[in-house]
């Protein structure tokens, strides 16, 4: 990096230079004395990089003499006989246990309560003959929740009663109904849906997205090569390709395929679908 008269980084250092102009508050947070009165600017580390309460930062962006010093004090910047070099320093984060702890203790009651008003959005088809059909939004609710639960059909059924107590839903399903949905390949585009919409709350804070894909196992093996060839037999896999904000963790968009499905023919259609809700 090139270090010009006047510049921002030359007026860095010089507050390092002079002693003591740089406070230590937190692992996190520092207080770089002001050179033009007798207050502190607040320099905060983040994991996105480091910020400044100062008019200059708070206006103008980028990094401010205050910034400058703070990189200088951990000797992120540091003067060699070459120039100055810019090295790799690894700040670490505490874990928030009591908020952990909390949401932790939660989960499971929110997460019935999110899927419930997420399944709302299912239109419900309009039957005028026949015997009643089931709720197709009841019936995605008890399968999403047994899915969530990695309980047996069976032994989820405890679960699809619970909910109906609590007026989650009006009727606990025969416990094959759910899987039944499932394997229907009507439901595909309405469970990309419920990806999508479920991923919206956090449109006004996610900007950035990495597209990825990982295998999943499932509980289905494939007994052909054990038969015809003596080969041990091998569960089946199905592979899951994402666009997830980097902030969030969010899922925006999913496509699934088979195990060996190319990661490139998805990439387009998941940045399009995932631009539909948060650009």
């Amino acid at each position: 990096m090139t270090i010009t008269a006047n510049s921002r980084e030359v007026r860095g250092k010089a507050i390092v230079d002079q002693g003591n102009q740089v406070k230590k508050v937190n692992d996190h947070s520092f207080k770089v004395r002001s050179q033009s009165g007798g207050g502190f600017y607040e320099v905060k580390t983040t994991k996105s990089g480091m910020t400044c309460d100062c008019p200059d930062f708070v206006y103008r962006g980028g990094k401010c003499k205050h910034i400058m010093a703070t990189r200088y004090y951990l000797q992120v910047e540091k003067d060699t006989p070459t120039g100055t070099v810019t090295e790799k320093v690894h700040l670490t984060y505490t874990q928030a246990w009591n908020v952990y702890n909390e949401a932790q203790n939660a989960e499971i009651k929110l997460f019935d309560e999110l899927l419930k008003d997420l399944v709302k959005a299912i239109p419900e088809p309009e039957q005028t003959m026949g015997r009643p059909r089931l709720s197709i939004h009841e019936t995605l609710f008890c399968a999403i929740q047994k899915v969530y639960s990695q309980l047996s059909s069976r032994r989820a059924y405890g679960l699809f009663q619970n909910a109906t107590e609590r007026g989650q839903i009006n009727h606990a399903p025969h416990f094959n109904s759910p899987s039944k949905i499932l394997n229907n390949i009507e439901m595909t585009p309405i469970l990309h849906e419920l990806v999508t919409l479920s991923a919206l709350p956090v449109a006004g804070i996610e900007n950035d997205f990495s597209v990825d894909s990982t295998g999943f196992r499932t509980t289905t093996f494939n007994a052909y090569n054990g038969m015809k060839h003596g080969q041990k037999k091998e569960h089946q896999w199905v592979k899951a390709h994402l666009c997830a904000g980097v902030k969030t963790n969010i899922v925006a968009a999913v496509a699934i395929t088979d195990s060996n499905g190319g990661d490139s023919p998805q990439f387009g259609p998941l940045v399009k679908k995932t631009a539909e809700g948060f650009c």
